[in-house]
Formats: structure tokens, sequence, C-alpha cells
């Protein structure tokens, strides 16, 4: 492992004009233990399709894109490698842990788990399928 990577503070929007989550992070990069090299601050706006997997009953995050990437104190070519690691380490990242999860325990999540198929972003909302 060449290094660490934290997201912090995001920031979620639903924009009209899209049917993307806009997503804004805050990025720690820190280099692996025992590197003298100071971490990394960054922040990255991204996108993000969203999909819903009524098996688990979770919304996960697919397909990002990083859109804009400020790295403080670095360079655009070591920016656009930061960029290249960003969106491989999002889309691994993304892939397996979902953004939220509804309960089982919760007895509305439960029944919400049980109705809802499908969820999209459009015009700025969130737009559910429900079905029994």
């Amino acid at each position: 492992l060449l290094f660490y990577m934290t997201l912090e503070h995001p920031r979620v929007q639903l924009r009209e004009d899209s049917s993307r989550v806009q997503l804004g992070l805050d990025v720690v990069i820190a280099p692996n233990a025992g590197a003298i090299i100071q971490p990394l601050r960054a922040t990255a706006d991204v996108t993000a399709g969203l999909r819903y997997d009524p098996a688990q009953g979770a919304f996960f995050l697919t397909d990002p894109v990083v859109q804009k990437l400020g790295v403080e104190g670095v360079d655009e070519n070591r920016t656009n490698a930061i960029n290249t690691a960003l969106s491989k380490a999002l889309s691994a990242y993304l892939a397996e842990r979902p953004v939220y999860t509804l309960s089982g325990f919760d007895h509305k999540q439960r029944m919400a788990r049980m109705v809802l198929k499908a969820v999209k972003v459009e015009r700025g909302e969130l737009v559910v399928e429900l079905g029994v």
C-alpha cells in the first residue's frame, strides 16, 4: 500500500439539470506509515449515479466521475495523477459499500424495504418506484 486516502465532509446536491448525484468531498492523501512526507489536502467535485439494491435494502453510488480536483501545493501533472488514483479508489470503494442501508429492525424502514423497488435522480429530486 503506497498511500491512504480519507474522504471527509461529504456535501450532496441533487441538481435539476442532472440525473446524477453531485458530491463534494474533502480528501486527505497520506503516505504509507513510516514515510516522512506530509499528507496532501484536496477538494473534489464528483458526480455519480444512484442505484438501489432491493435484496440488501441498500443505496449505492455508481460510476463516479471526478469533475474537478484541487490539491493544495501540487502542480497540474501531479494533480492529474492524483485524479486518476482518486477515480479508481472511489469506484472500488463505492462498488462495495452502500451509502445508506435501510434497517431491518426499524418498523418504518422494514416496510420501506418491502415496497421500494428502484430509485433514481430526476430533475433535482429522488424518484422512487414502489411495488409489492
